[in-house]
C-alpha cells in the first residue's frame, strides 16, 4: 500500500528498498525506513482517519509473513502505533552505509525528520489516534507451514516429515548451513527410527537477509536453499547427485 510523501516518488522509494535489502537490512529495519517516506504506514493511516473529520472506525485484518508475528511491522502496522523515529531510520541508513548512495530527495526528508521538521509516526502514548482501531490477525507464515506439513502427511503416506521453527533469521547463507546441520542430524535418527522410509520432506518458514558483495542480484530463497544444498552435498546420509531426482517441487 504505498504512498511516497511528497517529493518522495514511487521510484525513489524502490531505490531505498533495493539498496537496504542488498546491504542486508533486516524486516523490521526497511519497514522503519519506508513508514517514515509515506503517508499510511506506521499507525499514518489511523491518524488520517481522524484528520479527515470524525474518528473512522478502522478494522485490520492482518496476514503475517513476519517471524514473531509484530503487528507494527506487518504491511509496515497501518493502523497501530509505531515506535520507531526519524533519528532511528538516519542511524539506520548510516549504518548500512547508504545514506549517500539514497536518492537526494529520500535523505533530505530523513535528516528533515531527524530535525523535527517533519510530523514524526504516531506513538503508543496518542492514545485517541488509535482507539478506533481494531488489528486481528487471521494468518501467518506458522499457520501456513502446519498447513503444508498437513498436506504433505496426505499426499505422501509413510514419508518422513517435519516441520521447523518459523523464527529462522540471519543471513540467507548461514541459515542454509544450520538448516543442512539440522536435516542431516533428522537424516540419521530417521534411518534408526523408520528405516523403511524412503522419502523425506522438511518445512521451514522465516525472514532472512542476503549481503550482496561483488555483482550478483541477491535472492534469499535461492541463496538459502544453495547454501543447503552446499552444505548437504557432504552429508552421509543424503549424496546429491541430481536436484531433478532429489527433490520434488510440492504446490
Amino acid at each position: 500500500m504505498p504512498y511516497p510523501a511528497e517529493p518522495v516518488t514511487l521510484g525513489m522509494m524502490q531505490e531505498t528498498t533495493k539498496l537496504l535489502l542488498a546491504s542486508g537490512a533486516s524486516i523490521d529495519e526497511v519497514n522503519a525506513v519506508r513508514k517514515h517516506l509515506e503517508v499510511l504506514k506506521g499507525g499514518q493511516l489511523a491518524r488520517l482517519a481522524i484528520k479527515k473529520g470524525k474518528a473512522l472506525a478502522l478494522s485490520a485484518l492482518v496476514i503475517s509473513d513476519v517471524v514473531g508475528d509484530p503487528l507494527a511491522t506487518i504491511a509496515s502496522g497501518l493502523t497501530v502505533p509505531d515506535d520507531s523515529t526519524f533519528p532511528q531510520v538516519v542511524s539506520i541508513c548510516e549504518k548500512y552505509g547508504i545514506s549517500e548512495r539514497l536518492p537526494p530527495l529520500v535523505w533530505k526528508r530523513l535528516q528533515q525528520g531527524a530535525r523535527g521538521e517533519v510530523e514524526e509516526t504516531p506513538k503508543a502514548s496518542e492514545v485517541t489516534v488509535f482507539d478506533h482501531c481494531s488489528t486481528l490477525l487471521v494468518g501467518s507464515a506458522a499457520t501456513a507451514a502446519k498447513f503444508v506439513e498437513s498436506k504433505l502427511r496426505q499426499r505422501y503416506p509413510g514419508a518422513y516429515v517435519h516441520c521447523f521453527s518459523n523464527r529462522f533469521d540471519g543471513e540467507a547463507a548461514v541459515v542454509g548451513q544450520t538448516l543442512a546441520d539440522k536435516i542431516s542430524s533428522l537424516l540419521s535418527a530417521a534411518e534408526k527410527d523408520s528405516p523403511s522410509s524412503h522419502m523425506f520432506a522438511f518445512v521451514a518458514t522465516g525472514e532472512l537477509t542476503v549481503r550482496i558483495r561483488g555483482h550478483g542480484k541477491g535472492g534469499r530463497n535461492q541463496e538459502l536453499l544453495l547454501s543447503m544444498l552446499l552444505s548437504l552435498q557432504d552429508s552421509k546420509q543424503l549424496r546429491i547427485t541430481s536436484l531433478r531426482d532429489r527433490f520434488i517441487p510440492f504446490h
